[in-house]
């Protein structure tokens, strides 16, 4: 098994942490009436946090999909096998 790359993983983190950062900042220039430091950095923390739900939640899906083609192809697999060997696999009827 790899060992991760504590560079690569912290550069990824702060260009998160920096587009999250920038869109809070454009978001905040669009809408005057706020108090722009404490709404940037609040909007800043909700975004990061939205990203590791969203990172999260990609990984669950991921894993969902790999589990549904493996049991895809067990059902085939289970499916050509009993059209070929109908007395071995008579149990599945």
């Amino acid at each position: 098994m790899q060992k991760p790359d504590i560079r690569r993983i912290a550069v990824r983190e702060s260009a998160i942490i920096a587009s999250c950062a920038a869109t809070a900042y454009g978001i905040g220039r669009f809408l005057p009436w706020i108090n722009k430091g404490v709404f940037s950095i609040k909007l800043t923390a909700l975004l990061y946090l939205a990203s590791l739900a969203l990172r999260a939640a990609g990984f669950f899906i991921r894993m969902t999909f790999t589990a549904a083609f493996v049991i895809g192809a067990i059902g085939v697999a289970l499916l050509i096998l009993a059209a070929r060997y109908p007395a071995l696999f008579a149990f599945l009827k």
